[in-house]
């Protein structure tokens, strides 16, 4: 197996970066908080994620713990995704996946839909789709739970040959379901009140202006797309490749 190490600097926000009043066709960074990565999808590169920067399809984004990002996929800021501490996804952004989700938790906010308009996130165990919803999403590459704080999203299983099923599995508001890859889902269970405040309140886009941050210094192996990156606050430089 080969193994690429990849020695960058990664300079990441001790405070939280926003910015507002937004206008932007393509999925754009509205807030982030400590070390996040971008891994362009042309590169494997990590660089320091930003407010204002605009994201590409394919592009891997992955947060640390006590990490996150608030990603925009509309021109107007009403279609939010924020992504959690300890999260790995990569951007799809076509009309029928927005995200792939391989590790962590997404929170999803959609007020500004349009029509008949969908947002679906991938997750190991299957599609999971909106339109005008509030919900969550969390896997640990296995095991996945679909949590819904507004209105309702519909589940569809992926089997062990990749095909999707047409079944649709309903999650309403106010309850979650856990699903399992390859296996039949769990019934809906009903969220704490606790559970479904904090998740209503995990989306908090901020009208404050732009701050700056400082380098955290952070470090360590990060893997992304099957490519181990080696995190170092020494500099950036292609590093070595190797093979074992």
């Amino acid at each position: 197996m080969r193994t690429i190490n990849f020695i960058f600097c990664a300079v990441s926000a001790v405070g939280i970066l926003l910015y507002a009043n937004i206008s932007f066709s393509e999925p754009t960074v509205l807030a982030c908080s400590g070390d996040v990565k971008i891994v362009r999808s042309d590169s494997v590169t990590g660089y320091a994620c930003e407010p204002k920067m605009v994201l590409k399809t394919g592009d891997w984004i992955t947060t640390s713990g006590g990490a996150y990002v608030e990603i925009s996929f509309d021109s107007t800021g009403k279609n939010i995704s924020k992504l959690e501490e300890n999260t790995l996804v990569v951007l799809k952004n076509t009309s029928s996946e927005k995200l792939e989700l391989f590790d962590g938790q997404v929170v999803t906010s959609l007020q500004g839909m349009n029509g008949t308009d969908t947002f679906t996130i991938k997750c190991p165990a299957g599609l999971c789709t909106a339109m005008g919803t509030g919900w969550s999403v969390s896997t640990d590459g296995v095991d996945s739970d679909i949590k819904v704080f507004d209105s309702k999203v519909y589940f569809r299983s992926i089997n062990k040959t990749g095909t999707v099923s047409n079944e649709k599995i309903w999650i309403e508001q106010g309850y979650s379901r856990k699903i399992r890859q390859y296996e039949t889902p769990q019934e809906m269970v009903q969220l704490s009140s606790s559970d479904l405040e904090n998740l209503k309140n995990a989306l908090n886009v901020s009208s404050s202006s732009l701050s700056g941050g400082s380098d955290s210094g952070a470090s360590g192996i990060v893997e992304v797309g099957g490519v181990g990156m080696n995190v170092g606050s020494a500099g950036l430089s292609t590093g070595e490749a190797s093979s074992r």
